[in-house]
């Protein structure tokens, strides 16, 4: 029988291993130390490396030719700051023979590497795997973490994430809560650790009788989501809630938003409402009051002094005569007075009584009731074509006359009033009046009325829109009970409108009305 050939054999054992390591995905490297000279019995000191074996997946990994590879020892190929480290790290490898398992970045290359040493020979080896794209995905990851956790703890709303205790049986006995925000721990005033892991019973004992248990079972049971607004005056807690749950695995996340300030509010304007009813009402009672049992002993008073002068006047003397008059003229200016107060309390409009009103009739109306005051007066009044506008018709009819009436009363001594109306329509944001921004884009009709009669002081516009406000004295030769331009200010706030007020003292005046038409921006 022929011998074996041991060298033969060890020679294409050793082919077969180097053609194994070379196919590897993953990259390999084998290190001998190069040392100084020594005593016989104790080697010299690693002062570095030489590659003695690499596979083409180290090449690749490192980016590296072969012949660089070769050519340079350890620390010329890693001369950096940053590798520094390394040297004495595979020193200490090589003396103690300890393994090693690490990841480590490669700034120069952009890569994480896998790296797992063990001692061999008088060097090491290295096994080399690129977990870059591992490493990006945990970083991706944790960069999502960390923004979920940012939402969650930023959020005002507060949220629970609840897994379902279950009995024997699998019936859910409880809810522990494995996951909460601190919008959600500031309820029960303990850190967010502080509840994770915990019963929710434990914590918050209230929920059973709340009916709220129930509740979450159903959900985990039957995945249908469930909303509530409740009442929960348990716990300590005697708050208003928006409970939204969602099934979630086995379990549900619970989110909610404390509204009692919300419902505080809302009843606190809902009785503010109803003493603003009663109010209301009042007011109504006061205007029948005023309609009927004030204005009748006026009207008396009013008839007998006018029959007192007219059927007395030869008994009287002129100090009795005077009184007489001042009586009538005192009565008079009281009887208009309660007829205007009437007039501004009843200035109430509902959005459904709006409807087109046709300005021609109306204004032609206006002027008829005026037609005294006009031939009085020898005014000259020009209404251009007016647009068609949306509103209620009884008060538009007001605003206008109260208007007129207003630029027909406070004319100048020997002057011709000359009134002046106008109708352009508009967006917002090139109307005379300064509007907010947000309403730039309506369109509004806006009305003009101009007068060249007695004016008024830049500073006085805002005050003469004020009830009972009058910028002459009652003794003068203007009447009137201060009412007049108060209900011009209802009547547009009425209509979502505006008015402005431009005086000129001693050459005129210049009252602007915006309101919306209701057109599409």
């Amino acid at each position: 029988m022929a011998g074996v050939n041991t060298n033969h054999t060890n020679i294409k054992q050793g082919d077969f291993f180097g053609e194994l390591l070379q196919t590897s995905p993953s990259g390999i490297i084998a290190y001998e130390a190069i040392r100084q000279p020594g005593l016989a019995d104790q080697p010299g000191a690693i002062v570095d490396f030489r590659a003695v074996f690499f596979n083409l997946a180290y090449e690749q990994i490192f980016n590296e030719p072969a012949e660089a590879i070769q050519r340079r020892n350890f620390r010329e190929r890693f001369s950096d700051e940053i590798h520094t480290d390394l040297f004495p790290f595979y020193v200490h490898l090589v003396e103690t023979g300890a393994s090693f398992r690490r990841e480590r970045f490669y700034p120069h290359l952009n890569k994480w590497l896998d790296l797992s040493g063990t001692k061999l020979l008088d060097g090491f080896l290295l096994v080399i795997n690129d977990i870059s794209d591992r490493k990006r995905a945990e970083q991706q990851l944790q960069q999502t973490n960390d923004l979920l956790e940012g939402l969650l703890n930023g959020s005002m709303n507060g949220m629970y994430a609840l897994r379902p205790v279950r009995d024997e049986q699998t019936n859910i006995i409880d809810f522990q809560i494995t996951r909460v925000n601190r919008a959600g721990a500031q309820l029960a005033n303990v850190p967010p650790e502080r509840l994770e892991g915990q019963l929710l019973s434990a914590c918050f004992p209230g929920y059973r009788e709340a009916g709220l248990m129930d509740s979450y079972v159903r959900v985990v049971e039957t995945g249908a989501p469930f909303r509530q607004e409740i009442h929960y005056p348990y716990d300590g807690l005697d708050n208003w809630f928006v409970l939204a749950v969602e099934p979630f695995s086995d379990g549900i996340v619970l989110s909610f938003v404390d509204v009692t300030q919300q419902k505080q509010q809302a009843d606190a304007l809902r009785l503010a409402n109803q003493e603003l009813a009663r109010s209301n009402e009042s007011l109504q009672q006061f205007a029948y009051v005023a309609s009927h049992d004030l204005q009748e002993p006026l009207r008396k008073i009013i008839s007998f002094s006018t029959l007192i002068h007219d059927q007395y006047a030869s008994q009287l003397d002129e100090q009795g005569a005077d009184l007489v008059e001042r009586l009538q003229s005192a009565a008079t200016r009281m009887q208009a007075l309660i007829r205007d107060v009437l007039a501004f309390s009843r200035l109430t409009v509902q959005p459904e009584a709006f409807q087109t009103v046709d300005m021609g009739p109306l204004l032609q109306g206006v002027l008829d009731d005026l037609e005294a005051m006009i031939e009085e007066r020898n005014a000259v009044i020009h209404v251009a074509q007016m647009n068609h506008l949306k509103g209620d018709p009884a008060q538009l009819r007001q605003l206008f006359q109260n208007l007129l009436s207003n630029a027909l009363k406070f004319t100048r001594p020997g002057v011709v009033p000359k009134i002046n109306m106008t109708c352009r329509t508009l967006p917002g944001r090139e109307c005379r009046l300064q509007l907010p921004q947000a309403l730039h884009g309506i369109w509004y009709d806006q009305i003009e009325v101009i007068d060249n009669g007695q004016g008024f002081k830049p500073e006085q516009a805002t005050q003469i829109f004020q009830v009972f406000h009058r910028l002459h004295g009652r003794s003068d030769q203007y009447g009137g009970t201060g009412i007049g331009l108060a209900i011009v200010q209802k009547v547009v706030a009425n209509h979502q409108g505006f008015v402005m007020a431009e005086g000129r003292p001693d050459e005129g005046a210049t009252f602007v009305v915006l309101l919306p038409t209701g057109r599409p921006s």
